[in-house]
């Protein structure tokens, strides 16, 4: 999909003939064509990248079907990512993702690194499935990787400027970076963006009303703090350096400071049904709320006199999510004889503050503050060598070291100040939360690869990762009404180590030289750990007080299968794969509406099956079209303890020999209740498909014009969580470009539009209504409107 037409030779006619452009991916650390790499692999190159104007993770993922990095909510892990409906049910603070991101040679597992700003890039690359061996610790469904563009030794000054205007959104934005060689050996390249969106695409409603709860009587509940969201604010720059001492000697240094800053930390969320006929919290209805998604929310926050007096909250009182990201990286490359030594020194930090409410109604009376901060520190070696025989290898050993502590302020009653005396003395805090976690992790990996015949390889290999994590976690304030919440003062302290050895065993097929078929047996590992919920309820009368927050590692098993080819003189590139897998101790999320706590806990085990394709033919020399589509099975195979949703009927335990139901609510022996799952279907649609075309020519001798439309087809959502959602249904999207550039000018004029129908969708409710009644349900991300941007790009 990343394929762009160039000019190739076509020796038998003697002329030069329109083709497809071979793609360079490294998918397997090294630098191979697309086309003869045994992945599943997808890749935009910074053409494709510039059809939709993307600038952010979430929308450069949409264009890859089968592929999702979507935000999350503050009090969260900050992310949710997706390949092959395969991703993150667990979200709570502490929780990794399976779907690593690799930026400029950096390994991520962490959600928060989707609010990185993304520009000045050179490729996009997805690789679906099981990567054990080549990207950091492991990746159990698959690795996204995003490498930024760097400069050239012994060029010019090159560079541009992009200036764009958001309409619906009233977003202005900035963008630019130049190019400086130095000298023959050394040369820099400064990048940076900057946007600033005015308005947004959903509205907020609620409206300052008279405080309806005794403790606070005489006060105004503020209503909204913000008329539009999200009202997104962008700052990020990055510096390039690049050293080449000797020929073949290379080290390329990079260092990004990104920010982003929204009016809200509830990242689009919307009730879209309710138990009665308006949204409840604490039985008080909402007059200016809806039980409908219609990209509208009533979300106030309490009186200016209660938020002055909350824990760690901002002085003015509004709602607000800021994250600062710094990411550096220096890798060395030295090639000596057949050998390439690679050294990749990163390191990560961020910080995010949030404020907002949650019970997502005019009365405010879910505020939560979050301020955390945490960093990485990872080193990767790796050698892969280049015999002329038969035998190669590649090896390598990685090690992260990460810290992240934070600090929550949570109120979930109307109670008033609280007078017992002390530091807290005068909050209206229902509790404050902290915790502290540390994680060490020893990795190495090692694959051979034989070339049998010249058509023939065989590559087998391993990787071993050992984990260890340590959580210190506990309130350091608590309401003494509010007995269900842990304590003040005592602390959980949870410990988390692991061992896994993951193989990999991959032979391919080379009939002709571009053709490749593939088989893979494939292995995935992703940490165990503790939950980082961001209010501790009381589990000090259990007898092992910290076992619920203890979850397991999650493995993979399974295989594919896979053919990828070029065709009709490069005319047609495509590629299919079929594959299935197997999963234990899958990592779920589960939330207690009464505590507003994110728990992860495991399920017995899943199972992934489906097939996915892409294809890209050149009908002629103008015109371009390109198709991919996905069918993704994904299935509980085992999962007996899942949370019952609000309201849910509670069956009696069954009788000795009668079997459960499917998604039915059953008393247990403790004397409360659980959901059985095995055999539903989850995740995200299966069916997803995008198919565009892209037409490009010359109208007149000074301009060339490039038109592209794009169209983006799901079938309905799996409602697994909760059944009668009434969000989720099938939808279509369409995007659609136009671009005239100079032929031998600097200058570049686009106007981009996406969902340009207007498509209104939502995604199923996946938790129950914070203090709200029985049906009160709320989704997340709410998908924007018709967008129209527009562009203008000067390069020199």
């Amino acid at each position: 999909m990343a394929q762009t037409a160039v000019q190739a030779d076509n020796e038998k006619a003697g002329d030069a003939v329109r083709s497809l452009e071979t793609v360079t991916v490294t998918a397997r650390r090294t630098e191979e064509r697309l086309l003869d790499v045994p992945v599943a692999a997808s890749a935009l190159d910074a053409e494709a990248l510039e059809r939709y104007g993307t600038n952010d993770l979430s929308s450069i993922a949409g264009q890859v079907v089968g592929v999702e990095l979507s935000r999350s909510a503050s009090s969260t892990s900050g992310g949710s990512f997706t390949i092959r409906g395969v991703g993150n049910l667990a979200n709570d603070l502490g929780n990794e993702q399976p779907v690593a991101v690799n930026i400029d040679n950096v390994i991520f597992t962490r959600g928060r690194v989707v609010n990185v700003a993304q520009f000045d890039m050179e490729r996009f690359e997805v690789l679906k499935g099981p990567q054990a061996l080549f990207f950091g610790k492991n990746s159990p469904a698959g690795v996204v990787s995003v490498l930024s563009r760097s400069p050239t030794l012994n060029g010019e000054i090159e560079g541009y400027v992009k200036g764009e205007y958001q309409f619906y959104t009233n977003t202005p934005s900035i963008e630019g970076a130049v190019s400086l060689p130095v000298s023959d050996k050394f040369a820099i390249r400064l990048a940076g963006r900057f946007s600033d969106m005015q308005d947004g695409y959903y509205k907020n409603v609620a409206k300052p009303r008279p405080d309806p709860f005794p403790a606070e009587a005489g006060m105004t509940i503020r209503g909204a703090s913000y008329k539009w969201g999200p009202g997104t604010e962008t700052e990020a720059a990055r510096l390039t350096a690049l050293w080449q001492p000797m020929s073949n000697l290379t080290a390329t240094f990079k260092t990004l400071v990104s920010s982003e800053t929204t009016n809200n930390g509830v990242s689009g969320a919307e009730l879209i049904g309710c138990g009665g006929t308006l949204p409840t919290t604490y039985g008080l209805p909402d007059p200016t709320g809806d039980c409908k998604g219609d990209r509208v929310t009533s979300n106030g926050l309490p009186p200016i006199e209660v938020t002055r007096n909350l824990y760690n909250a901002p002085d003015d009182g509004k709602s607000i999510n800021e994250t600062n990201i710094w990411l550096s990286s220096l890798t060395v490359d030295w090639d000596v004889g057949p050998f390439t030594f690679t050294s990749v020194t990163g390191y990560y930090e961020f910080d995010n503050y949030a404020f907002d409410n949650f019970d997502y109604t005019t009365w405010g009376q879910a505020t939560n503050t979050q301020d955390v901060e945490g960093s990485q520190l990872t080193q990767e070696f790796r050698v892969v060598s280049a015999f002329d025989g038969p035998v190669n290898f590649t090896g390598g050993v990685f090690l992260q070291d990460d810290e992240r502590e934070y600090a929550s302020g949570t109120k979930i009653a109307a109670l008033g100040p609280y007078t017992g005396g002390g530091e807290f003395d005068g909050i209206y805090d229902s509790l404050v939360t902290t915790a502290a976690n540390e994680g060490e992790t020893v990795s190495a990996f090692g694959q051979l690869r034989w070339q049998v015949t010249d058509a023939v390889e065989v590559a087998g290999g391993a990787r071993w990762t050992h984990e260890e994590k340590k959580t210190d976690i506990g309130n350091i304030f608590r309401r003494p009404e509010l007995a269900i919440f842990a304590p003040a003062g005592f602390r959980y302290t949870p410990e988390f180590s692991d061992d896994n050895i993951s193989p990999e065993v991959t032979i391919s097929w080379k009939p002709q030289d571009n053709l490749t078929i593939y088989g893979a047996y494939k292995t995935g590992y992703l940490s165990g750990g503790s939950s980082n919920p961001a209010t501790v309820s009381n589990y000090t009368s259990l007898p092992d007080p910290e076992r619920p927050f203890r979850y397991k590692s999650q493995t993979v098993e399974g295989g594919e299968i896979g053919i990828k080819g070029s065709f009709l003189n490069g005319r047609l590139v495509g590629d299919a794969t079929a594959y299935h897998y197997d999963i234990e101790n899958l990592q779920v999320q589960v939330f207690d509406a009464p505590t507003t706590s994110f728990f992860t806990q495991n399920a017995g085990g899943a199972r992934n099956k489906g097939i996915e394709g892409q294809v890209q033919y050149m009908a002629n020399d103008d015109l371009t079209l390109r198709l991919g589509a996905q069918y993704a099975d994904l299935k509980f195979t085992d999962y007996d303890g899942a949370q019952c949703y609000a309201g849910q009927t509670v069956l009696p335990i069954p009788a000795a020999g009668q079997g459960k139901m499917s998604g039915a609510c059953y008393a247990n022996a403790a004397g409360g209740k659980q959901r059985y799952m095995t055999g539903l279907r989850y995740g995200s649609a299966p069916f997803q498909v995008i198919t565009g075309l892209t037409y490009d020519r010359p109208v007149s001798d000074s301009w060339n014009m490039t038109a592209t439309v794009d169209g983006y087809f799901y079938n309905a959502t799996p409602k697994w969580l909760i059944p009668y959602s009434p969000e989720g249904g099938p939808r279509q999207v369409l995007n659609a470009s136009v671009r005239f550039s100079q032929i031998d000018g600097p200058w570049t004029l686009s106007l981009i539009g996406t969902n340009v129908t207007d498509e209104s969708w939502f995604p199923p409710a996946r938790t129950d209504k914070p203090l709200g009644a029985a049906g009160d349900i709320v989704t997340y991300n709410t998908m924007p409107p018709a967008l129209f941007t527009l562009q203008a790009t000067y390069q020199f």
